[in-house]
C-alpha cells in the first residue's frame, strides 16, 4: 500500500512516517519542510516532496492509496500571523489536496483534526457534541476544516478525523510549545515548572500512540466518521505534579511554581471520551506522561548547547517567525 502522508516533516509526521515503514508500507511525505527535518527522512530512506500543500497537483498524489493530513499552522501564535494567510494554507491548503485525492480515486482520507474545537466544556464530551465552541483561530481553522472534508464524505471516498489532545512526547522535530514537553523543557533550564491555570483540563497524547492510531487506521479497511483521540484526562496542575515527581525520581530538582492565574489567556479547559476508536478498534494508550519525560530529559542532556535561547529556539515552533523576510515572504512561501 501507498501511503502519503502530508506534513512528513513535522512533530508527529516523522514518528508516523517511520513507525508506518518499519511496517512495510510504501510511505512519501509532502512538506515545505519550513524547520529543515526533510534530513532524518531521507536519512531513514523515506521520499519527501518538498512542497506547499497549496500547490498540489494531480501528479503528486499519482499512485497513492491513502492520504494522512497533517500539514496545518499547527499553534495558537501561527494561527494568529495573518488570517488570510492561515485560511489559504490551512483550509483551502486542506481542501485542494482532499479534492485532488477524490478526483484521483483515492479510498481513504484521514485528516489530523483537533480536540481544541471543544474549547470550553464542563463535562467530559464525544463526538456527538453539538455545542462545539472554539475559542482559538486554530480550533476554529479545525472545526471548518473537518466540517468541510467530512461533507466530501461518499461510498467510494471514506473520511475520517481524529480530534486529538495535546500531544507530548520526544520526535525527531521537537516541539516544546506543547503542554508537557514545555514543563519539561523550563524544569530542565530552569529547575522550575510554572504553572498558570490550575484547573484547565487537557486529554493529553503520546506522539506514539498518536502514530499508533493512525498505523491502526491504515491497517483496516476505510472507516470514515469522527474519533476522539485524547489518552489521559488530567488537569494542568496534575500534569506538572507528575512531571515534578519523575523528575525527583530521576535524581534531579525542580520547583512546581502553581500561580492558578484566572487571568490566563487560554481559556480551552475539557475532557474528552475516546471509548468510541478505543472499542472499535480494541485500541489502549501505552505511553503515559513519565514515560516521555525521561526521553525528552535524555534529549535535553546530549543536545548541545541546551542553555542557548537561540539554540532551544531552532527546535520550537516560533522558528517560523525567524524565516519571515529572511526565506519566507509574507504568504509563507519559500522565496526564489
Amino acid at each position: 500500500m501507498n501511503i502519503l502522508v502530508t506534513g512528513g516533516c513535522g512533530y508527529i509526521g516523522s514518528v508516523l512516517c517511520l513507525d508506518l515503514k518499519n511496517k512495510g508500507y510504501n510511505v512519501v511525505s509532502l512538506d515545505t519542510d519550513y524547520f529543515n527535518n526533510e534530513k532524518y527522512l531521507i536519512n531513514n530512506k523515506i521520499k519527501n516532496i518538498k512542497k506547499d500543500i497549496r500547490d498540489i497537483n494531480k501528479e503528486d498524489l499519482k499512485g497513492i492509496d491513502r492520504v494522512i493530513h497533517l500539514a496545518y499552522l499547527s499553534n495558537d501564535p501561527c494561527c494568529e500571523y495573518d488570517p488570510d494567510v492561515v485560511w489559504d494554507i490551512n483550509l483551502l491548503g486542506s481542501l485542494n489536496i482532499a479534492k485532488i485525492s477524490k478526483d484521483n480515486g483515492i479510498r481513504h482520507f484521514l485528516f489530523a483534526s483537533s480536540a481544541s474545537i471543544y474549547g470550553s466544556s464542563d463535562g467530559i464530551v464525544d463526538e456527538n457534541c453539538k455545542n462545539l465552541n472554539p475559542i482559538s483561530r486554530y480550533g476554529l481553522n479545525k472545526k471548518i476544516t473537518e466540517e468541510e472534508l467530512m461533507m466530501m464524505n461518499d461510498d467510494d471516498f471514506k473520511v475520517t478525523c481524529f480530534r486529538q489532545g495535546t500531544v507530548y512526547g520526544l520526535s525527531s522535530r521537537m516541539r516544546f510549545d506543547l503542554m508537557v514537553n514545555t514543563m519539561v523543557l523550563s524544569a530542565f533550564n530552569k529547575g522550575v515548572i510554572i504553572i498558570n491555570d490550575a484547573f484547565a483540563k487537557r486529554p493529553s497524547i503520546c506522539v506514539k500512540d498518536v502514530s499508533r492510531a493512525y498505523c491502526e487506521l491504515i491497517s483496516n479497511d476505510p472507516i470514515p466518521g469522527i474519533f476522539n483521540l485524547g489518552g489521559y484526562n488530567l488537569n494542568v496542575a496534575k500534569v506538572g505534579k507528575k512531571i515534578k515527581n519523575k523528575i525527583k525520581d530521576l535524581n534531579m530538582e525542580v520547583e512546581l511554581n502553581i500561580l492558578n492565574n484566572k487571568e490566563s489567556k487560554d481559556k480551552r479547559s475539557y475532557f474528552i471520551d475516546s471509548t468510541k476508536f478505543c472499542d472499535l478498534f480494541d485500541f489502549n494508550f501505552k505511553y503515559d506522561i513519565e514515560d516521555s519525560v525521561e526521553e525528552i530529559l535524555n534529549f535535553l542532556k546530549n543536545y548541545n548547547n541546551p542553555f542557548d535561547p537561540k539554540a532551544i529556539n531552532s527546535i520550537t515552533k516560533d522558528a517560523l517567525f525567524s524565516l519571515l523576510n529572511k526565506k519566507l515572504n509574507r504568504s509563507l512561501r519559500w522565496m526564489d
